[in-house]
């Protein structure tokens, strides 16, 4: 039978939905959405015999669903898949702390014990209790970040490209801007500061050269139709080599003298001085801009200040006033849950209790002693729960990730995966036959002996003051993923595997897939494949579990997930269909894995080489 004759075949959707079997499922998911799982699944099968390569028999075809009978079972499976948030959480082991395409920071608990009391409640949003008046929301933090930053006023809208989009308008519009040319970043999302200008109204003065800009370029552009010097903190990427910038300082100076205000894009917004966090140049803090005699700054809230997602401008009492005024201004203003989540994350700065309360800054805190202490215990529970996966403490080069801190490298630990003893896997699919992809990859590389090089993730799929960037991963199977996954986002690196027999599993096995970083792409797929997903990354063949991201209750969730992973590969079923597990739910976070016990005799460190 041809290919044509079996597309003929094909079943009508009202023809599925009037089967018995079906019909059950109409009654408890209701005819639309199953209507839609049935269309979805059709379209499935005719693009696989589609794709089939001209003279191809469908009997012999790889597509798994090209000639497979469409029945209530996988309908069913289809509907399930269908009744899974997208959005939900999932467990971070890739190593990248704001990691852009899985939310950035995430919360502190009284963050989240903020939002949950009003987001379910009304609130006092734009209300004062004391005098039973109107209020204005931006109340809740204005006072906050005063105090915290030393400037004069300060408001919140919905993400830092709004605030400098609102910055812009309401202080420049028709006029120009001055900015060096090698601050010109592009922000993510394919967007870049001079789109963000022009959509303000204001224009573009460029001045310098992309690597050298001087103090005499700003002070020839500056004329009677300059609105403001703009400085731009490249964030997200390093400039490096013959290189020339002009200080803070010195564009304050110059504004004061020319009587031009300077306005400053920090992007990701650090309130406390992390130093050289992995030997990257340090961040300055927005307090050292206020200070330095900048009339307005913006950043971020959910970057290195670990909070929602936010833009916040502070600085000048009547600049700021002009911004408020402004009608773009009801557009971007932030919401309820925004606002409570960023009044009780300030305030853990205000008492001192950030660098340990904030899940991100703790995370980028985080001594070699203690990753290597909790990558220890994460092996040694995988090894019982999961022998066959051969556990190991690898030393890592972790990232900041946000767009901060490019140039970084954190060293960590991770527990790596040797998948080549299970059963071979196919790509991952979906009920509705799609491929799916992962929110982010990124693969070390090196020598075994050494830290995994670890690209810095500098971008964002959202416009908030970042770039974006990607190294392309060697083999077919890492494309693939890529492009059905988050083929922009820039937390995805990878390099290419030596064939697997070159390295082999234990005794010398080689992997059944023929290649060892074949087992590890359907392993990691299998992970995601969870509730919660399982996000890791891979490096030299191997799935490996970042500890550095890992929140309380994760390490639990792994190993439930791995032990149930390891027990459907040894009876050779495929891992990539192995999930998602009943029962492998994030627990509380009290559910931790405990650490193994001291050896009686001293023993040489996993992953020194």
């Amino acid at each position: 039978m041809d290919v044509n004759e079996r597309l003929r075949e094909l079943p009508a959707v009202d023809e599925v939905l009037r089967r018995a079997a079906v019909q059950g499922l109409v009654q408890r998911h209701g005819r639309v959405v199953v209507r839609d799982a049935v269309r979805s699944l059709i379209e499935a099968r005719r693009r696989a015999l589609l794709a089939l390569p001209p003279g191809t028999e469908p009997a012999e075809a790889a597509k798994p669903d090209a000639g497979a009978e469409l029945d209530a079972a996988e309908i069913a499976r289809a509907l399930e898949r269908r009744a899974v948030p997208s959005l939900r959480a999932v467990v971070n082991a890739t190593g990248v702390v704001l990691h852009t395409n899985l939310g950035r920071a995430p919360l502190a608990e009284r963050a989240l014990e903020r939002v949950r009391a009003v987001a379910g409640s009304y609130s006092t949003l734009e209300w004062e209790a004391d005098s039973g008046a109107r209020g204005r929301r931006e109340a809740h933090v204005r006072a906050l970040l005063r105090v915290l930053t030393g400037a004069e006023d300060a408001l919140v809208v919905n993400n830092n490209a709004a605030a400098v989009l609102l910055a812009l308008r309401a202080l420049a519009s028709g006029r120009e801007v001055v900015v060096s040319r090698g601050e010109l970043v592009e922000i993510g999302g394919g967007f870049r500061i001079p789109d963000v200008m022009a959509a303000s109204g204001a224009r573009l003065r460029e001045v310098g050269t992309t690597n050298r800009t001087h103090l005499a370029d700003y002070e020839r552009a500056v004329g009677v139709d300059t609105a403001l010097i703009m400085r731009v903190h490249r964030s997200n990427f390093a400039l490096v080599g013959f290189t020339a910038t002009v200080s803070r300082a010195a564009l304050v100076e110059l504004g004061r003298e020319k009587g031009v205000d300077v306005i400053e894009d920090l992007g990701s917004g650090c309130l406390v001085d992390l130093g050289r966090v992995g030997g990257g140049e340090a961040e300055p803090t927005v307090q050292q801009a206020v200070a330095a005699g900048v009339d307005l700054v913006t950043f971020s809230g959910d970057k290195l200040l670990g909070g929602p997602q936010a833009g916040i401008v502070v600085g000048r009492e009547d600049m700021v006033a002009r911004l408020r005024r402004d009608p773009l201004m009801r557009a971007v203003r932030p919401d309820k849950m925004t606002l409570a989540a960023l009044q009780a994350t300030l305030e853990l700065y205000q008492e001192g209790l950030a660098e340990e309360a904030v899940p991100a800054l703790r995370a980028l805190r985080a001594t070699s002693g203690a990753l290597r202490a909790d990558a220890e215990a994460l092996a040694a529970a995988l090894s019982a729960a999961a022998p066959s996966l051969r556990a190991e403490v690898v030393a890592v080069a972790d990232a900041v990730g946000g767009g901060a801190y490019p140039s970084a490298r954190l060293a960590g630990f991770a527990v790596a995966l040797d998948g080549a003893g299970l059963a071979p896997a196919e790509d991952a699919r979906t009920a509705d036959g799609e491929e799916e992809g992962t929110a982010a990859q990124a693969e070390g590389s090196g020598e075994r002996g050494g830290a995994n090089a670890v690209e810095a993730e500098g971008g964002e799929a959202e416009s908030d003051g970042e770039t974006e960037g990607e190294v392309d991963a060697e083999g077919e199977a890492a494309r693939r993923e890529r492009e059905a996954g988050a083929a922009a986002a820039a937390e995805e690196v990878g390099v290419g595997d030596e064939p697997a027999a070159q390295r082999g599993g234990a005794g010398g096995q080689v992997s059944v897939a023929g290649r060892r970083g074949d087992t590890a792409e359907a392993l990691a797929a299998a992970l995601r494949g969870q509730r919660p997903p399982i996000v890791a990354r891979i490096g030299e063949g191997r799935v490996l579990l970042d500890v550095r991201t890992l929140l309380p209750g994760d390490a639990a969730v792994i190993v439930a997930a791995c032990r149930a992973l390891a027990a459907n590969g040894a009876a050779g079923r495929d891992l990539a269909g192995a999930g998602p597990f009943p029962g492998v739910d994030r627990p509380a976070p009290t559910a931790e894995i405990a650490p193994p016990a001291p050896p009686s005799a001293p023993a040489p460190e996993r992953g020194a080489r």
